[in-house]
């Protein structure tokens, strides 16, 4: 049998990470994105637009 390029747990670790990014991260950096840019349009404070930014990332 030819070597795999993939094992079965190699497999299942990018299927979990890919439905992860697709479904929580990506989004909730979207959003975030955009409530910054929608308090930065309303003249909220620069900081507070920023801080739930930091919060995501870390």
């Amino acid at each position: 049998m030819a070597d795999e390029l993939l094992s079965e747990a190699d497999g299942a670790f990018y299927a979990f990470a890919g439905v992860m990014l697709a479904l929580y991260e990506v989004p909730a950096m979207l959003f975030t994105l955009y409530r910054g840019l929608r308090a930065a349009q309303q003249g909220g404070a620069s900081g507070t637009a920023l801080k739930p930014a930091i919060t995501d990332v870390a």
